[in-house]
């Protein structure tokens, strides 16, 4: 046996191509999920957009203390937050004009439809998410 598996040809080949997609790597790649990946994956589940306001947009220190209070015991940053905002298609903008042309930084966020999609090919899987048409629902309040 061990000549014929020396023998073979592996050209082409990797150990991590067509890895089955079970229910049970899922479970697996849920329980190690980062703060931010499991803090992300809740506000889908629910439909919830952390920091959000009747507008479109996000307040970045609503959405931080949303994680910081979802995840107390996790070492989270503003930063580590940003970066993990970014891969999932959220994007940081600059809204409105104050006095003085000031403006306020906050996120806007994709669709939830878009936002669940972009998460189910990131996790390689299919997740019955309910209501289809749903859509964000805005939470400023503490957990």
């Amino acid at each position: 046996m061990l000549y014929d598996l020396l023998a073979m040809d592996l050209k082409g080949w990797h150990p991590r191509q067509d890895v089955p997609q079970t229910k049970a790597l899922l479970d697996q790649k849920m329980q190690s999920f980062s703060p931010y990946e499991e803090f992300w994956h809740n506000c889908l589940h629910d439909g919830v957009r952390p920091g959000g306001n009747q507008l479109e947009f996000s307040n970045p220190t609503q959405v931080y203390n949303h994680l910081t209070q979802s995840s107390p015991k996790s070492r989270v940053t503003q930063q580590g937050l940003g970066r993990f905002l970014n891969s999932v298609g959220c994007e940081q903008v600059r809204t409105g004009s104050g006095k003085e042309g000031t403006q306020k930084r906050a996120w806007k966020f994709p669709t939830l439809a878009e936002a669940r999609k972009a998460w189910d090919r990131r996790m390689k899987t299919t997740t019955d998410w309910g209501d289809l048409d749903a859509h964000w629902s805005d939470a400023d309040i503490p957990l």
